[in-house]
């Protein structure tokens, strides 16, 4: 292992950065007030019933999402290959960890045990996007 860390150097701060981040995301959610974790639990409630109800524009949230994907690889992309990029690409990334942590704090807070399998394929995409 410890060859591993001293022959992948920027693995092992990614690491660290990573763990950083999301020990922050967790203070984040202990520190927020009740009116704040309210508004969340009510907004997490009602996403999960207008996807019981099928009551969400499916097309829209599919075009909006690849655009939204497509633009942010595409400048990440154009930023990584420049010296100037590569904090702000280091940015992005740590902020998309924190982002997923707070998420996955939220979604087990409100829904529990009740939907085990809701959480990792709601989260799924997130987590692949972070990865890549």
């Amino acid at each position: 292992m410890i060859k591993f860390i001293k022959k992948h150097k920027l693995f092992s701060i990614l690491l660290v950065l990573t763990i950083i981040t999301v020990i922050i995301a967790i203070i984040i959610s202990a520190l927020l007030d009740n009116n704040t974790k309210k508004e969340i639990s009510n907004n997490i409630i009602s996403m999960k019933n207008s996807i019981k109800s099928n009551s969400f524009h499916k097309t829209n949230i599919t075009k909006n999402t690849i655009i939204n994907n497509f633009i942010t690889t595409l400048s990440i992309w154009t930023l990584g290959i420049s010296i100037i990029g590569i904090p702000i690409v280091l940015l992005i990334y740590l902020f998309k960890v924190l982002l997923f942590t707070l998420e996955f704090i939220f979604l087990i807070i409100n829904l529990k045990s009740i939907n085990i399998l809701f959480i990792p394929i709601y989260l799924l995409p997130s987590a692949i996007n972070i990865f890549l």
